[in-house]
């Protein structure tokens, strides 16, 4: 089951890349979801680095700002680091955030999602 949800988030990812959002929120929701139930903690912070990269597609800087503070906070909560592909992955969304919100805005919104237990997050990213 683990193996499904990490090829999930992957496809999910990879959808984004190729502009297909709607897509990739599906398959990286169902991911959050089975690693949830599963109570696959390491999961959860790549799961919810994909789910920015699909708000930041349609354009909702805030949600995005605020699920990719709570995927880093949960990465460096578990004491790992992300995969090299999803760091460069994060770097992009960062630097989409960097240019399209204000410093003061965008590092408030990512505290926030850093603020956020892990159920909180995955709430927040299966609403």
């Amino acid at each position: 089951q683990s193996g499904i949800a990490m090829a999930l988030t992957k496809l999910g990812m990879a959808l984004i890349a190729d502009g297909k959002d709607l897509m990739a929120e599906s398959r990286l929701r169902e991911s959050l979801a089975q690693s949830s139930e599963m109570g696959f903690r390491i999961a959860y912070p790549t799961c919810l680095l994909g789910l920015p990269g699909v708000a930041l597609c349609r354009g909702n800087l805030e949600r995005g700002a605020r699920l990719l503070g709570a995927s880093l906070a949960i990465q460096e909560g578990i004491g790992g680091h992300y995969h090299p592909a999803d760091q460069v992955f994060f770097e992009q969304l960062f630097e989409r955030l960097r240019s399209s919100l204000p410093e003061d805005p965008r590092m408030a919104l990512i505290k926030k999602g850093e603020s956020m237990t892990i159920a909180e997050a995955v709430e927040f990213a299966i609403p």
